[in-house]
């Protein structure tokens, strides 16, 4: 009987290890806080589009632009928000009209990280980011490829 006891405590031992595995002991990813706010365009909302946010050293992180222009940024899963630090900024908004025609409702040095000029400056959660663009005396245009 005694060896038949062993086997009952190293199940149960193997069982609490798993549930301690899959409890959640942390998800091993740098640490995000939460970053939402609204991107306007001349100072109207800009409603259609995505936001693609670069972390230097870090994963890319994006954000899609709904009703009044706003959104929260996902990294790793939805709305898991930013790391702590100062992240450039892309904003990316067109229409596609076929595949060889696209309307841009942008100026488009808003949509390369390097161009655009913009910055989320994250040092804490964060709910109030408002993200200007403007014209600047343009207007939306079609572009053929």
């Amino acid at each position: 009987m005694h060896c038949l006891c062993r086997p009952n405590i190293s199940l149960a031992a193997i069982l609490l290890l798993f549930f301690a595995l899959i409890s959640g002991c942390g998800d091993n990813l740098p640490q995000r806080v939460p970053v939402s706010g609204q991107v306007l365009l001349d100072g109207k909302p800009l409603e259609t589009g995505t936001l693609s946010i670069q972390s230097p050293g870090q994963r890319s992180s994006y954000a899609t632009l709904g009703p009044g222009g706003k959104f929260s940024i996902s990294t790793f899963s939805e709305n898991d928000g930013l790391m702590i630090g100062k992240h450039p900024v892309a904003v990316i908004s067109k229409e596609n009209i076929n595949g060889k025609t696209v309307k841009w409702l942008i100026p488009k040095k808003y949509t390369d990280i390097a161009t655009s000029g913009l910055e989320i400056d994250v040092p804490g959660p964060r709910s109030d980011v408002v993200i200007n663009l403007t014209w600047g005396g343009g207007k939306p245009f079609i572009e053929k490829y």
